[in-house]
């Protein structure tokens, strides 16, 4: 896919990650989203805004302390979550 991503220094980032096939995997694991999430924390500067989890998606504000981090926050995250769930 090719995406465009607007990078304004000191804004917030509005995120919306979805499961493959739209699985209804997060709810039910739970700890591990967490996890996955306050893992990359460790990882990469940014700020935890704001955070809403459903079955199947998950929305995340975040202020990344480079603005060019964002995407590799994205990555990361879905890579820790997904190889802990046993998907990979």
């Amino acid at each position: 896919m090719n995406y465009r991503r607007l990078y304004l220094e000191n804004s917030l980032v509005f995120i919306t990650i979805v499961t493959n096939k739209r699985l209804p995997l997060l709810l039910q694991n739970v700890d591990l989203l967490y996890k996955s999430l306050f893992g990359v924390l460790k990882i990469y500067k940014f700020k935890l805004i704001a955070y809403c989890i459903l079955p199947e998606h998950l929305h995340v504000i975040i202020k990344p302390g480079n603005i060019y981090d964002y995407p590799k926050i994205i990555k990361s995250f879905k890579y820790s979550f997904t190889k802990n769930v046993g998907l990979v």
